[in-house]
């Protein structure tokens, strides 16, 4: 396999100026979707006396319905409409030498029949041709994941649809749609070039896995409570705890690398560290099919490309 090292000479989260259409599109869907957030605090706002005081656990899931008309929004939402069709732009010359050359390096991508991959902890990027990509990504898939029949995906789905029924969230929870797996290069590990490492990028998660992680976030929080281990979920929370430390020079730090670290946890292991919980905490949640589902999901395969 033969990769060749790109750098941009910038960040790649740099933005090329848009054309005037795309910009004046995204400019309407970010209004309405902004006048459509705004309609719901005013609407709890006035009917805050009303009897209907029924709440349901959602898991942070949001609402797939409109929020009716609020009239007394009527004269905000006109001037936003109206600042819209005010909008006035100058001539794109691009007189910018970043926009430039981004310009210059997005045009060059599309031309380029090879594929692009990124790296996994550094800023670099590797062109390589995109048969070697698909053997690469094929490989990545089939070390963790086993091939099984295209009906496995329509089942999970149908568990899906289940939990999210009993869940009552059958009107929030959107059907998992399946894309191909990626990966991103290991530049840093030893004898890159000729052993390439990979991680394997898997987007197809089904969205009950929020539901699953909304109900082990709070599992954590207690075992946090019950046991006072250390368990950070910020770099504030790190770097008060490290300033606390007493005597820093008399400790040391353990540097260390878990290989495969998500494909090692198994249903036996999680189950296993559910039991745990309940013993440690006396926690019994009755929600507890989410965990087990999220032990099933599909890792698609790129297709195979065309070459030349």
């Amino acid at each position: 396999m033969n990769f060749q090292a790109r750098d941009f000479e910038y960040s790649t989260k740099n933005i090329p100026l848009a054309s005037k259409n795309a910009f004046l599109q995204a400019l309407i869907e970010k209004t309405e979707s902004l006048i459509q957030c705004m309609r719901w605090k005013p609407l709890f706002f006035l009917n805050k006396n009303s009897d209907d005081t029924t709440t349901k656990e959602t898991y942070e899931f949001k609402s797939k319905r409109s929020p009716p008309h609020v009239k007394e929004l009527n004269d905000f939402e006109d001037c936003m409409l109206d600042m819209i069709q005010r909008v006035e732009f100058k001539s794109n010359t691009h007189s910018n030498s970043l926009q430039k050359k981004l310009s210059k390096d997005v045009k060059e991508i599309r031309e380029e029949k090879s594929i692009f991959v990124k790296a996994d902890k550094t800023t670099n990027y590797y062109k390589t041709e995109a048969k070697d990509y698909v053997t690469l990504v094929d490989k990545n898939v089939t070390n963790t994941c086993k091939k099984t029949s295209p009906k496995v995906p329509d089942m999970i789905t149908l568990k899906d649809k289940t939990i999210a029924e009993k869940l009552e969230l059958d009107d929030r929870v959107e059907v998992s749609a399946s894309r191909d797996s990626s990966i991103t290069l290991k530049d840093h590990k030893p004898d890159f070039i000729n052993n390439p490492t990979c991680r394997l990028i898997n987007p197809s998660k089904s969205e009950i896995g929020i539901i699953s992680k909304n109900i082990l976030d709070r599992i954590n929080k207690e075992i946090i409570q019950a046991t006072k281990v250390n368990m950070w979920k910020s770099t504030n929370d790190t770097i008060e705890w490290f300033k606390a430390i007493q005597e820093k020079d008399k400790h040391a730090f353990i540097t260390f690398d878990v290989g495969d670290f998500y494909p090692s946890i198994s249903e036996e292991l999680l189950l296993n560290a559910l039991d745990y919980v309940c013993l440690k905490i006396h926690h019994h949640h009755p929600t507890r099919p989410p965990y087990h589902h999220r032990c099933e999901k599909v890792t698609p395969l790129p297709p195979k490309l065309p070459v030349d």
